[in-house]
């Protein structure tokens, strides 16, 4: 164990145990994992290291306040922008709280007077707030924030009171700089909703979510927006955003073999790359435009991607060839497209 001086994130989730009352043991263990992964990547995002989650408290440890500080912000908008988990439950809202102090370092935890200073004013922190201790504001870059002063708590178990300040945020149209945009889509599910009962529509579309929580698990990826029979997910790399896409690939075939009793998934998907711009929940942008256009077009479980996306692969590229597609109803979109080889079993 070791002593260091750190600036500590606590994040707690409000409102699971109401959550956990009306849905299922699966439903509950999806409800924590998507909202502790739009915490771990803004941590992991601005240099921080995850210590715990305990359910619906997470702790995180940041060598840098205004690091830990540009952190928190991000959480809260990805709070906003992706406030529905892969299955359609409100993620529900964070309050957070950030201390600078002397703290002891153990393999897996934090301890010391730091984390109860945390702990503590938790209590005092309403839903969807930034505290900051004055600690922390003293040592931040004070320029890059904007604070308000709360109040000053005498917290039990923690020697000297504590000034403490609701750092300010606002949600804004903001662009995010070469981000790859997979879109996929089940082909034929306007008729299948026709002809199976709700009950089976809705372990179909468990599954399908499913084979979307690993892929983007497996490829640090963020599932970013689901609309009924598509999913928009995004991608830092072109070889996570392909590698995620042959996996949901195989694993709509594998659907088929392992859950006879449920319709077949029919897969299509589009990759694209450029910026694009976020505001509350919604995405826009053209490479968004682009990847709904291919997956739209494809046959069943053909993967097609943009020429940027292709030139930027470091592997697979011996699976995709050029092929021309008449795509132009959109503005700038390219006409010629790289996809899956025919001679790949899956596609």
């Amino acid at each position: 164990m070791k002593t260091r001086t750190l600036t500590i994130l606590q994040a707690d989730l409000v409102g699971s145990t109401t959550t956990a009352a009306a849905i299922s043991r699966q439903e509950m263990s999806d409800y924590i994992e998507d909202a502790a992964a739009q915490i771990t990547q803004a941590v992991r995002q601005y240099g921080g290291d995850p210590f715990k989650f305990t359910g619906d408290g997470y702790l995180a440890s940041f060598e840098s306040a205004s690091d830990c500080l540009h952190a928190a912000q991000q959480i809260q908008r990805n709070m906003q922008t992706r406030n529905l988990t892969v299955a359609g439950k409100p993620v529900g809202t964070l309050r957070i709280i950030i201390h600078t102090a002397d703290v002891i370092v153990t393999e897996d935890d934090l301890l010391g007077d730091g984390i109860a200073t945390v702990s503590r004013l938790e209590k005092q922190t309403p839903p969807g707030a930034i505290y900051v201790t004055e600690t922390t504001r003293g040592v931040c870059k004070r320029a890059e924030f904007s604070f308000e002063f709360v109040d000053t708590y005498v917290l039990r178990g923690v020697p000297d009171p504590i000034r403490t300040y609701e750092l300010k945020y606002r949600e804004h149209l903001h662009t995010e700089h070469g981000v790859f945009i997979l879109v996929s889509d089940i082909k034929r599910f306007s008729r299948l909703t026709q002809s199976v009962s709700p009950l089976v529509l809705e372990s179909y579309l468990a599954a399908w979510h499913r084979l979307h929580r690993a892929a983007a698990k497996a490829f640090s990826g963020v599932l970013a927006k689901i609309m009924g029979d598509k999913v928009l997910m995004t991608f830092t790399t072109a070889d996570d955003a392909v590698a995620a896409a042959l996996i949901l690939q195989e694993g709509a075939v594998a659907h088929g073999q392992q859950q006879p009793d449920l319709p077949p998934i029919y897969l299509t998907i589009g990759i694209a790359n450029g910026d694009v711009h976020r505001f509350a929940s919604d995405m826009y942008g053209t490479p968004v435009n682009h990847a709904f256009l291919m997956a739209s077009r494809l046959d069943d479980y053909r993967i097609v991607m943009s020429p940027s996306v292709f030139d930027q692969l470091s592997s697979q590229r011996e699976a995709f060839y050029a092929v021309e597609e008449p795509v132009t109803e959109w503005p700038d979109c390219p006409i010629t497209l790289y996809g899956q080889r025919r001679d790949n079993p899956l596609a």
